[in-house]
């Protein structure tokens, strides 16, 4: 028989485990996109705001992600009346 102590140390670990491997890639993503440089790359050879201020500035991007907050806006709604839908059938 495994001690429950054994057991929690082992699900903690695994739940560390995936967190980390989630939250690692939007960790650097985030800061490699403050580098000065035209790709993705490390070491970061100087830090700026310029991709941030090309996003904000583009029509076509702001165009972009107006769509993408209306779309996510019009599934959550429908996602949200359906689910509910079916747990009170249930």
């Amino acid at each position: 028989m495994i001690p429950k102590i054994l057991t929690r140390a082992f699900l903690v670990s695994v739940a560390m485990f995936a967190a980390i491997l989630l939250i690692a890639p939007l960790v650097m993503i985030v800061v490699l996109s403050f580098n000065d440089s035209s790709f993705l790359g490390l070491p970061v050879t100087a830090w700026t705001t310029r991709w941030f201020e090309n996003l904000f500035s583009s029509e076509k991007w702001l165009g972009s992600a107006g769509h993408s907050v209306r779309i996510a806006l019009l599934v959550t709604l429908l996602a949200t009346v359906l689910g509910t839908l079916g747990a009170l059938s249930l």
